[in-house]
């Protein structure tokens, strides 16, 4: 993780000092970059927009993960794809400066995201076994959009851990940030906390990327003899983690056709 963090940090300052315009797409392929390496072959990461059954379509998105094997696009190019949300396991939002205002920012075109409707699966014959996915503390039929925001650089963690809450309060879990990662200061995650200890500080147990009604959000601080790498694996271990065990259904495009 060291010498991942270490390369990103080193193009981020090489692309700061690039022109404006081409920064944000260079940012956004260098978190891709590394998440190809690390996250198992069968997941694509790509940039553009989701598209719901109904019609709905997200904001553009920085990063989209999806099913590489079983989604079927409905446009892309070079630059951009339109992905069915049925394929999509998580979107995620990088920022140059992750500051709480970029976080609100970013978290509503999550939130929206988010909210589209999976739909278009194919349907089960009678000697189906059907898995059900548990996430924020409820069960779904399918596994839903995980929501994460990078940042090279940013505001405290503590500021940022804040915010969050905030968000969780006015929208609900579901639909908030799952977790918060920069790259220089550390991250904001999910985890029990132990009977005795601050809320929002460690030692928390069972960490995750995703918080539940049992969790509490909560600050890392970077190592100052470490500091890229340690946010780094945070964010890997516990988000890749978790997307590591995303599994995808048949996908029927048919309830696309009226849309």
């Amino acid at each position: 993780m060291t010498a991942w963090a270490e390369r990103l940090n080193t193009r981020f300052r090489n692309i700061r000092r690039r022109h404006r315009g081409e920064q944000g797409r260079q940012r956004e392929d260098d978190v891709r970059d590394f998440l190809r390496e690390v996250l198992p072959g069968r997941l694509e990461i790509g940039t553009g927009e989701i598209a719901a059954a109904n019609g709905d379509v997200s904001p553009q998105m920085d990063l989209i993960v999806y099913d590489r094997l079983h989604t079927p696009l409905l446009d892309g190019t070079d630059s951009s794809i339109l992905v069915p949300v049925e394929g999509v396991y998580a979107v995620i939002e990088v920022a140059s400066n992750l500051s709480s205002s970029k976080l609100k920012e970013d978290a509503e075109k999550i939130r929206k995201a988010k909210r589209l409707r999976k739909v278009g699966y194919f349907q089960p014959g009678e000697t189906f076994i059907k898995k059900t996915v548990t996430m924020w503390g409820a069960e779904h039929d399918h596994f839903p959009v995980l929501g994460f925001c990078f940042g090279y650089e940013g505001a405290e963690t503590d500021g940022l851990r804040s915010t969050v809450e905030g968000l969780d309060a006015a929208w609900g879990i579901a639909e908030s940030v799952d977790m918060a990662c920069v790259l220089t200061r550390g991250c904001v995650m999910n985890g029990e906390p132990d009977p005795g200890v601050p809320v929002g500080t460690l030692p928390y147990r069972e960490l995750s990327a995703c918080p539940t009604p049992r969790t509490a959000r909560l600050s890392t601080w970077a190592n100052p003899d470490d500091p890229a790498g340690l946010a780094l694996m945070h964010f890997y271990l516990l988000a890749g983690g978790m997307l590591a065990q995303a599994e995808a259904e048949p996908i029927s495009m048919a309830p696309y056709l009226g849309a």
